[in-house]
């Protein structure tokens, strides 16, 4: 803008500039901002169907309950998982199986917390509060 006023004495050319460099960082900065609370608040990512990842985890072999579920975005480009899945079996096979489904959701970074139920019993209400 500063040669056009200096070359063509086009004075009204830094406005002109002035005002096209806004209209390309303003819809970015609002872009910015809505991500940033997003991760703030911890929200819920939303391409991430969390009633989805809930259903998948509950219809592996072994796993006989779900709860405690939580996913969120931690940072740009990351989204993260907390679960705690009840299995009367191997919880080794239980957090492999886990693992993909959840990869599956696009959550790469999870924990997972196996709580063994001897003989089928309800043990969510012992490791709960």
């Amino acid at each position: 803008a500063g040669g056009l006023v200096l070359l063509f004495n086009w004075t009204w050319a830094d406005v002109v500039v002035g005002v096209l460099i806004s209209l390309w960082v303003v819809p970015r900065a609002i872009k910015l901002a809505a991500a940033s609370l997003r991760i703030l608040t911890q929200a819920s990512p939303a391409d991430v169907d969390v009633e989805a990842v809930e259903a998948d985890l509950a219809a592996l072999p072994s796993v006989m309950g779900v709860h405690d579920l939580h996913v969120w975005t931690l940072t740009t480009g990351m989204d993260v998982a907390t679960v705690h899945l009840t299995s009367d079996a191997n919880s080794s096979n239980v957090l492999e199986s886990a693992r993909t489904v959840l990869e599956s959701h696009g959550l790469s970074h999870a924990t997972v917390q196996v709580e063994s139920c001897a003989n089928g019993e309800h043990c969510e209400k012992n490791v709960t509060w």
